[in-house]
């Protein structure tokens, strides 16, 4: 668990980990990313790899397991919430609707996904492999 000291307002490292967030909590198993939340997220990045980062700070619970990742996810403000993922989802819902295209980089391996103020849930079904192989 990482806390940002109060006051500061830019993002902190701790080995690996940058945080630009009030607070972090990261789960893992051996090099398999289990569960990530996190509160006021900007961004998050494990060395080179972004996990999370928001347009506009978020709270969120990630839940990484086969075959699917659910996040939930408060945003005060419109946002655009990027998540990682191991490759091109094959289907992604948000609050239960299914999503007409995903955008995904390939570089980060991450989906983008724009959200309305308010409280959502985000499920990222993937094709076959475990959606939780490393986080690293």
């Amino acid at each position: 668990m990482l806390f940002r000291s109060p006051g500061l307002e830019r993002s902190a490292s701790y080995g690996e980990w940058t945080i630009d967030a009030d607070a972090v909590a990261i789960t893992q198993q051996q090099d398999r990313l289990v569960l990530l939340a996190a509160q006021r997220l900007a961004r998050l990045t494990q060395g080179t790899r972004l996990l999370a980062s928001a347009t506009s700070a978020v709270s969120l619970l990630a839940g990484y397991e086969t075959p699917a990742t659910t996040v939930t996810v408060t945003a005060p403000r419109a946002t655009t919430l990027r998540v990682w993922s191991p490759r091109k989802p094959a289907h992604i819902e948000v609050d239960d609707r299914p999503l007409s295209s995903i955008t995904f980089d390939v570089t980060t391996q991450t989906i983008a996904v724009d959200l309305p103020a308010g409280d959502h849930c985000v499920r990222i079904e993937n094709a076959s492999a475990p959606a939780s192989r490393g986080a690293r």
